[in-house]
């Protein structure tokens, strides 16, 4: 019985010190990371989710050239003024090519034909003067017209009254926005093209083209690209020198097949009439009329009615020509 008892005492022992050398161990387990968790590298934190970004903006549109400009703010005076008589068409609308044309039918006893109007670089198609009494006094006469806006040119100087002369040159928004000055006959013809078009689309009659300036040189070289039995005449008014050598008005006015009315001012002249004037004669261009306003310069002022007759009638001696040739 006492072996017993001793034996038992000394198994308690024996598992309490099992135990509490376990509990030791598991102590200094939970203390001490494996030496795996030691040497591998310290994790960084997951990234966070890309931040929702904005979509792009839309390409932003190029601005206005300054003839559409002009002519948007051409077009909302004259729709306030009830006295105008102007019906107007947009050429292109909607388009890049979107351009501005003034129509006015005539009301006179008897339709003669149409007139294209093609005014002067850095004008627009109601420019006060000449551009305007052309526009709104040929039909009175039986003349139907049409004036259109063209593009500017600013590599050449406008011709302005002495008040509105400067020699400060474009700024950099409007030559980023103008077509370059060898872009200028491409949209040139391509304009004048739509406006016979569009004549044509009414009743067909006989049309006349006045060019005044820089755009009666252009013409004057565009005329043999341009479909020239639609032509019945052509009046040049004081055309400009152009720079480089793709225009000579002299020889470009005087060289044409058609009739051709030349009109420039006596004093000051943009360009010189008496060469064209010999350049015909020597050439025998018996369609060649030449007149010289008496007493006026370039713009013309106060005689613009007269220009206007001068038109009228050598309008006139045109149309009766084609009806005998015919």
């Amino acid at each position: 019985m006492l072996k017993k008892t001793f034996f038992m005492a000394a198994l308690g022992l024996t598992l309490a010190g099992n135990l509490a050398a376990e509990e030791s161990t598991t102590d200094t387990d939970s203390s001490t990371p494996p030496e795996s968790a030691q040497d591998a590298p310290p994790q960084m934190p997951p990234e966070a989710p890309p931040a929702q970004t904005q979509p792009p903006l839309p390409p932003r549109k190029p601005p206005l050239p300054l003839d559409r400009q002009k002519a948007d703010q051409l077009a909302s005076q004259l729709q306030r003024d009830q006295a105008s008589k102007a019906q107007i068409h947009w050429f292109n609308e909607g388009s890049d090519e979107q351009f501005l044309g003034l129509y006015i039918q005539e009301y006179g006893e008897q339709p003669q034909g149409y007139a294209l109007i093609l005014h002067d670089n850095q004008q627009h198609p109601d420019w006060p003067g000449l551009v305007r009494a052309l526009r709104t006094q040929l039909p009175a006469g039986g003349w139907s017209t049409l004036a259109i806006s063209l593009p500017d040119r600013w590599d050449i100087r406008p011709h302005l009254q002495p008040d509105q002369l400067t020699d400060a040159p474009p700024t950099l928004t409007q030559l980023s926005v103008e077509a370059l000055p060898e872009e200028v006959p491409q949209i040139f013809k391509q304009r004048v093209t739509s406006g016979f078009d569009f004549l044509e689309s009414k009743d067909p009659m006989p049309i006349i083209v006045i060019s005044i300036g820089t755009f009666a040189t252009i013409m004057a070289k565009q005329t043999h690209k341009l479909p020239v039995s639609k032509i019945a005449g052509l009046v040049v008014i004081d055309p400009t020198p152009l720079p480089g050598n793709d225009f000579n008005a002299d020889a470009d006015v005087t060289g044409l097949q058609i009739p051709v009315l030349d009109i420039a001012p006596q004093l000051q002249p943009r360009s010189n009439p008496a060469i064209r004037k010999r350049n015909a004669k020597r050439e025998s261009r018996r369609h060649y009329e030449q007149y010289i306003t008496k007493g006026s310069n370039g713009h013309f002022q106060g005689f613009e009615f007269t220009i206007v007759k001068k038109i009228r009638g050598w309008g006139r001696r045109v149309i009766d020509s084609r009806l005998v040739d015919q």
